[in-house]
């Protein structure tokens, strides 16, 4: 279908961008057992030679909550590994990718999986950056029809829920920010990473453990810190170096 639909598309609408169908990939495929068949889908495209068919590499990477932040996905994605090995496998050109629908489900809504859900849609975001994803789609803003994943109460979209407020800080501060690299330097489960947005360096970390994490600045900066919603954290520039502790949501240091 893509090899007749592509062309066809192109000639009509040469700017645009065509994407595959999402892929759902449960798991890596096992040739050993048969197992994560799903996982499948994209190498039977590039053996029916469409591989130059689409533009965008589509995938869905939901996790279900097992009482840790990241789900059972954990902290790497292992999707995006392994949809460039396909990629690079069967000699397609790597193409750009996006995450199309992803979440962290809280199967039974609790107050715990709701609020691992507000500590986890910063880090998703900030590791699509990292992974140089197209985008990450949360799935769904005022819906809890699948998994309770909703930002919004349903019933009443003006009830923010954590979440929101959690979204809400991340693609505000980070909108336009480019990324520096990974936070180096600190405590084995402190995961962060720079950004420079415009004249401002933004530090963001978090860690699934009580550690402390240690920020470089400028001697005498300005700095601003906040937590994973955006409220004010107090801190200080002590000579160039500001110690804060690490929470489950991602906390933000603003150098100005």
């Amino acid at each position: 279908m893509l090899k007749v639909v592509y062309p066809a598309m192109k000639a009509r609408a040469g700017q645009i961008s065509v994407l595959n169908g999402g892929l759902l990939l449960d798991q890596p495929y096992n040739p050993s057992d048969g197992s994560g068949r799903s996982a499948r889908f994209l190498e039977g495209i590039f053996v029916a030679g469409a591989g130059a068919s689409f533009d965008i590499l589509s995938f869905h990477s939901y996790s279900f909550y097992n009482d840790t932040i990241d789900g059972r996905r954990g902290a790497i994605d292992w999707k995006v590994g392994y949809l460039r090995a396909l990629m690079d496998r069967y000699g397609v050109a790597r193409k750009p990718m996006l995450n199309t629908e992803a979440a962290l489900l809280c199967s039974i809504v609790t107050s715990e999986c709701s609020q691992a859900q507000a500590n986890a849609i910063g880090r998703f975001y900030i590791r699509a950056i990292a992974d140089e994803l197209l985008g990450h789609l949360w799935y769904i803003y005022d819906s809890d029809a699948f998994n309770n994943t909703a930002l919004v109460n349903p019933s009443d979209v003006s009830m923010q829920r954590p979440i929101y407020q959690a979204y809400r800080q991340v693609a505000t501060l980070l909108s336009g920010a480019r990324l520096l690299g990974p936070l180096t330097g600190q405590a084995a489960e402190v995961e962060g990473y720079r950004f420079a947005s415009g004249s401002r360096t933004i530090t963001v970390f978090w860690s699934n453990s009580q550690q402390v994490a240690v920020i470089p600045a400028l001697p005498g900066a300005r700095i601003t810190c906040a937590d994973r919603s955006g409220e004010p954290i107090v801190c200080d520039n002590t000579a160039g170096i500001v110690t804060l502790a690490a929470a489950a949501g991602p906390t933000y240091v603003v150098e100005y």
